[in-house]
């Protein structure tokens, strides 16, 4: 198994179990709970948006350099977007319309790059490809409008809760796919 496929999966793993905790974190991180809005889960949630983007760009990052064989020049600008996406998470979580486009590129582009080689299923990957972009105009689209009309809270938490779930549909794909191709090779 090769380093980039086994770093790989330990970022699709990490990622996975990040997006499920920041779906359930960022429902009371945004306000949406019973209890309403605090610093402290405002803060948690931020620090799980930021760390769930993190590993994600590790897990896009191994993939994109699996398909090239090597880290190059693409590789690298994937890592970029994930990583001012996971800065603009830390410090600006509530500003989905700066944070969820980043990553969305990133996840497009490696989609883009892994096509001929696939790295999760080809349903699931031509829905990411439509669903991640439609999510990521969105998230700008009501990021502003949060700046100008009250109560966006739930919307954006739906658009941070649609995109973990999509982000978790293709880790978990990849994950079974690297998997596969694992077993294929050593057999």
């Amino acid at each position: 198994m090769s380093l980039f496929v086994r770093r790989a999966e330990v970022f699709l793993d990490a990622a996975t179990v990040l997006w499920l905790c920041t779906f359930v974190i960022t429902w009371f991180g945004m306000g949406i709970g019973d209890d309403g809005w605090s610093v402290s889960r405002y803060l948690l949630s931020s620090a799980f948006i930021a760390l769930a983007a993190l590993a994600t760009t590790g897990a896009l990052v191994g993939l994109s350099a699996r398909r090239a064989g090597r880290m190059d020049a693409p590789s690298l600008a994937i890592g970029g977007l994930g990583l001012l996406s996971a800065v603009a998470a830390a410090l600006l979580a509530w500003v989905v319309g700066i944070w969820l486009p980043l990553l969305a590129a990133a996840l497009v582009w490696t989609l883009a790059r892994t096509r001929h080689q696939p790295a999760m299923s080809h349903r699931v990957s031509l829905a990411l490809l439509i669903v991640v972009p439609i999510l990521g105009v969105g998230a700008i689209a009501t990021s502003a409008l949060s700046f100008t009309t009250g109560g966006t809270e739930p919307l954006l938490w739906g658009l941070v809760a649609a995109f973990a779930a999509a982000h978790i549909v293709g880790l978990v794909s990849a994950t079974a796919r690297l998997g596969r191709d694992a077993r294929h090779a050593a057999a």
